[in-house]
């Protein structure tokens, strides 16, 4: 799977910061899950991001997401 670019362009209303990971990223989760990257939120009274995780074991092709932050998740590739 290869990653998303995104770019994150400031308002008057938010400063945002710059995510940790990409869309498209494989990551694993400090539940030991392995993913990738498919949505960003950003919360601006914490100045954070929260990253939608999707799983999926590959063999009954049933798909799961979650949310993390980017201390729950590390980067694989």
């Amino acid at each position: 799977m290869s990653r998303i670019p995104v770019e994150i362009v400031d308002t008057e209303f938010f400063q945002f910061s710059k995510p940790v990971f990409n869309i498209g990223q494989k990551v694993r989760t400090s539940k030991g899950s392995t993913g990738y990257v498919v949505g960003l939120d950003f919360y601006p009274e914490a100045k954070e991001w929260a990253y939608g995780v999707y799983f999926t074991d590959g063999k009954t092709c049933s798909i799961e997401e979650d949310w993390f932050s980017a201390e729950q998740i590390v980067a694989l590739d």
